[in-house]
């Protein structure tokens, strides 16, 4: 009888692959290969970096800009202009996440251009996340026409959450309810930021067809618009 074979770890095995030539380097040609694709977005990164910094804004990646929460006028000016300096859909999504910490109103007029000159979908629902955050002027029309179109897929979800947020609440309510069987999620969410009577009524009626994650939203939509109607009868 033949022994059973011992298993190896996890460390044993890379030790083991560690000595194989060929596996060395496949791994090293991987490297090389990564290091080659990322470069150029490392540097326009760099770039951007020392802009920011000759405006007087300290970060050490776009990352951590984004993610400090204060992203100045300065700033966002700067964000906008590299935008037009590059096609690639990485580097501009890159770009686009900070600026969801603008501290202030900015012209979203870029943003639209960028997404609808784009067909990646990532790039797309990150402009529109974007959107949906900092709330950028001169929006509304296109707000509108982008949320209609049902081509757009779900790259329109934080537009419907933008537009609750953004548009004037009658108009918003009825292009929520339009798109609501296409992104209910989405679209429950924008609700309860702008939702009226004929809302709370249209959610309430939909409640049962959803379960999950939506079903929580329809529900919590619903409270925030009976509050604020409650608010809105004692005054």
């Amino acid at each position: 009888m033949f022994g059973r074979r011992k298993r190896l770890t996890a460390a044993e095995l890379v030790k083991k692959l560690e000595r194989n030539p060929e596996f060395v380097a496949r791994r090293a040609a991987k490297l090389e290969e990564h290091a080659r694709k990322i470069a150029p977005a490392l540097e326009i990164q760099k770039q951007i970096l020392s802009e920011l910094s000759s405006r007087q804004v300290v970060a050490d990646s776009l990352a951590g800009l984004g993610n400090s929460g204060n992203v100045p006028p300065a700033a966002v000016d700067v964000l906008l202009a590299w935008l037009s300096r590059t096609e690639d859909p990485n580097i501009r999504m890159a770009i686009v996440r900070p600026l969801a910490a603008a501290t202030e109103p900015f012209d979203g007029t870029p943003l639209a251009r960028i997404f609808d000159g784009t067909d990646h979908y990532t790039l797309r629902w990150t402009i529109a996340n974007t959107i949906a955050c900092a709330h950028p002027t001169g929006l509304s029309e296109w707000l509108e026409s982008r949320l209609s179109d049902s081509s757009l897929g779900r790259t329109r979800e934080m537009l419907a959450i933008a537009a609750g947020q953004m548009l004037d609440p009658s108009t918003a309510s009825k292009l929520l309810r339009k798109a609501f069987s296409e992104l209910p999620g989405h679209c429950t969410i924008g609700l309860g930021e702008c939702g009226g009577q004929e809302d709370l009524g249209f959610l309430v009626s939909e409640r049962d067809r959803y379960d999950g994650w939506v079903r929580k939203e329809i529900d919590g939509a619903i409270e925030k618009i009976r509050s604020r109607k409650g608010d809105a009868e004692k005054t």
